[in-house]
Parts: C-alpha cells; sequence; structure tokens
C-alpha cells in the first residue's frame, strides 16, 4: 500500500491516478498551448518504462550542441528514410517538421536527438534527454504554474462542492485536517484518526531513510529508528494498557504485532491490513458526519463563496 495523496494538494506523479485532476490539467495546458510537451513526455515515459532493462546501453557519442539550420535539414533528410519503428514514429510525431503534436526544443537539445536518432534508430533511449527536458518543464514550471491557476480552484471546487471529497483527501491537505480534528476534539473515536496519521508519518518516514540515498546514518542506524517508531505505534494504539488503545480485538492486530515488532529489520508495510481496516471504520461511521459539521462548512465556503 503506497502512502496517499489529496487531490487538494497534489504532486504531478498523481496527475495521472486520477482522471478528473488530469482532465483538469490537460483543459490547462491546452489554454496555454503546452499539451503537446505533456503527451510527448507521457509517451517517452512509458516507452522508457517498457524498455528492458537487461538490454546493453549504447554509448551514445552525440552531445548538446546547437547545428545550424542547414545541417539539421541534412539530419531530417537522412531520417526520413530509416524504417518506421517507434523511435521514428514518436519522431515523425513530435519534432518533424511536419509533427502533428508538434513540441519546441532547445536547437542544442534537438541537434542532439537528431545526432542520437542516426547513430543508433533503434533504441528508444535516443530521446532520453528530450525526456528530461519534458520532465524538468512539468515538474519546474508547468505543473506548479496549474496548481496556481483557476482551472485548479475550480477542480477543488467541484470535487468539494459535489461531495466527491474521500478520506484521503481530508487526511493529506492540512487545513482540511485540522478541521477534522477539531471536529473530533473530545470524542472518543479521534483515537483512530491519530493511528492513521500515525501510520502515514511512519511510511513517509520509511521512504525518507530507506529508500532515498545520502543519509549520514548508518544502515542499521535507520533500521533501529524505524522499528523504535513501529514499536512506540504498536505501544500506543495496540496495547489494552494505553489510554490510547483503539480497542480492537487481538484477531485484528495480531498480525500487525508480529510484522512490525519481531521482525529484525523494518518493514514498509507492516501496518497495511489494520490501517485498511481502521480507514474503512473511519470512513463509513466518522467521515459523513464531518461534511456536515461547522468546521467542513467553514472550509467549503472559501470555495463556494470564491469571487469570480
Amino acid at each position: 500500500m503506497s502512502l496517499g495523496f489529496s487531490r487538494l494538494c497534489p504532486l504531478f506523479e498523481n496527475v495521472i491516478k486520477d482522471p478528473l485532476l488530469l482532465s483538469y490539467f490537460t483543459q490547462y495546458l491546452r489554454s496555454i498551448s503546452s499539451e503537446n510537451i505533456f503527451r510527448f513526455w507521457l509517451e517517452l515515459s512509458g516507452c522508457m518504462s517498457r524498455r528492458n532493462n537487461n538490454e546493453d546501453s549504447f554509448n551514445f557519442k552525440s552531445e548538446n550542441s546547437a547545428l545550424s539550420n542547414e545541417t539539421l535539414d541534412e539530419l531530417r533528410e537522412k531520417i526520413s528514410h530509416l524504417p518506421v519503428n517507434s523511435v521514428t514514429t514518436i519522431y515523425f510525431r513530435y519534432i518533424s517538421r511536419e509533427a502533428k503534436l508538434p513540441v519546441a526544443l532547445p536547437q542544442g537539445l534537438l541537434s542532439e536527438a537528431l545526432l542520437r536518432i542516426l547513430e543508433n534508430p533503434s533504441d528508444i533511449a535516443v530521446f532520453e534527454p528530450c525526456l528530461q527536458f519534458t520532465e524538468s518543464r512539468l515538474y519546474s514550471s508547468l505543473f506548479p504554474d496549474f496548481l496556481k491557476s483557476d482551472l485548479f480552484s475550480e477542480f477543488c471546487a467541484e470535487i468539494i462542492v459535489n461531495d466527491q471529497l474521500t478520506l484521503n483527501d481530508v487526511l493529506f491537505e492540512e487545513s482540511l485536517l485540522v478541521g477534522f480534528i477539531e471536529f473530533l476534539a473530545g470524542d472518543p473515536t479521534s483515537i483512530l484518526l491519530t493511528f492513521l496519521m500515525a501510520v502515514n508519518a511512519y511510511k513517509k518516514e520509511f521512504t525518507e531513510l530507506m529508500l532515498k540515498k545520502d543519509h549520514a546514518e548508518s544502515v542499521d542506524e535507520r533500521h533501529q529508528q524505524l522499528l523504535h517508531d513501529a514499536t512506540t505505534i504498536c505501544a500506543k494504539y495496540l496495547s489494552p494498557a494505553s489510554d490510547d488503545f483503539m480497542g480492537l480485538t487481538l484477531e485484528q492486530y495480531r498480525g500487525v504485532l508480529d510484522a512490525a515488532c519481531t521482525e529484525k529489520e523494518p518493514r514498509e508495510n507492516c501496518f497495511d491490513d489494520l490501517y485498511k481496516l481502521v480507514y474503512k471504520t473511519v470512513e463509513k461511521n466518522i467521515l459523513p458526519s464531518f461534511f456536515v459539521s461547522a468546521p467542513f462548512s467553514r472550509y467549503r465556503d472559501k470555495f463556494v463563496n470564491k469571487p469570480g
């Protein structure tokens, strides 16, 4: 089970996971004449992911250096005589002079791409510099600008006003989560919410400590930190002696204790089964009441009554 996200504050990688968000993003890109960059990136990233990792990597010699228009025309002429395959199809679709979905590349990058195609016209890796360029544009400017746009505000308003919010939308959007905590203040069921928050924090920490590089701590030190945090969650929420005991039966959480507290190495998914159980309980029994509460109404009004 991967870490969830809120559609109210998504990351770029969340876009293709949500059809409605994707439709608003592509509409935004279309409005600024940048949709083809996204399409180019989608096709390249898909082709690269399907590429056999066991294939020998071709050592391309071409570099990012701007060639003259005359030289580029000569390269294009040579490419036009190559056999049709995935590489040439992508070339003609996006960066040829006759492209139906044209993407403007910097002269140096275009020069490098054409030279790489001629070096090895059957290797989709010829487009790796193009993939890096489009990905950089999407991450650094196009998607951040979308999040500031009226279209993203319209997207948020649509899912809020039309009662399309999910529990993940609440858990991973700070101001909405604050409202949910306010709503549950003094309610014993708030323990279920804090358990979900604790597990999400653990999974985030696991990713930062174990899946990312450049840590000062040794692997053993990171293991011990994660095992300590997992054990703390168990002691706080799964021990009948704890004030925050969730009131579960031993059958419901025995597997979690075995996975989280008796392993020599930490596991990212040790709480997954119990998390799903608690998530469904909160979603079914608590979330509907929050959506008709005063804290949620205040949040909702910011979108309903937004000027313009």
